[in-house]
């Protein structure tokens, strides 16, 4: 698990993930969602007991890393998916490089970043849920983890259905966001 987690981490860092577009490759970004959240807090907090500075750094660490890993893929796909068309357009029409990025670079890659939130809020919900019942004090997840100790099944069912209900909501957010956004955009949806 600590060798999927130092791999994920090091082709995200460096970009390799996204050069190299073979399917065992990215694969390696996800060994399974919960295994790599721990990974992190195992890797972030091996000092927190002696050092008392590091302490909520591996929370903090794996809920920006899940996210940030799937913005940085869904973002890519967005601009690698951009219609070449656009492209000679601006090149014809002698568009300047300010003007590229803000007229065809970012209504192009826009599509995918939002997207990749979507799959951010509802993956740092799950990352939240995952750390809180491992490294919490507090919280709902902390509360769950009480709950099962003592046999209590009806707060773990609240709890699920506050994580539930906070996962919806986030998600219908994004998505209004999406929509206020992509107004210009035409869809079979539409």
């Amino acid at each position: 698990m600590r060798a999927h987690a130092f791999a994920a981490l090091f082709l995200a860092i460096t970009g390799l993930a996204a050069a190299i577009d073979h399917p065992d490759i990215q694969t390696l970004l996800w060994p399974t969602g919960s295994a790599f959240v721990v990974g992190l807090l195992y890797i972030a907090e091996g000092g927190a007991r002696r050092n008392p500075l590091h302490y909520g750094l591996g929370t903090w660490l794996a809920l920006t890393s899940t996210a940030a890993l799937l913005l940085g893929i869904h973002t890519h796909n967005g601009l690698r998916t951009i219609d070449s068309r656009y492209v000679e357009l601006a090149e014809t029409l002698g568009l300047s490089r300010p003007r590229f990025l803000l007229h065809i670079v970012l209504p192009g890659a826009l599509p995918g970043f939002l997207l990749g939130m979507r799959f951010a809020v509802t993956t740092a919900w799950l990352a939240l849920a995952v750390v809180e019942q491992v490294n919490a004090t507090s919280g709902i997840g902390y509360m769950m983890g009480l709950a099962r100790t003592y046999g209590q099944t009806d707060i773990i069912i609240v709890g699920l259905v506050v994580y539930g209900l906070l996962g919806l909501l986030s998600d219908a957010l994004v998505r209004l966001v999406e929509r206020e956004a992509l107004s210009w955009r035409r869809t079979l949806a539409d």
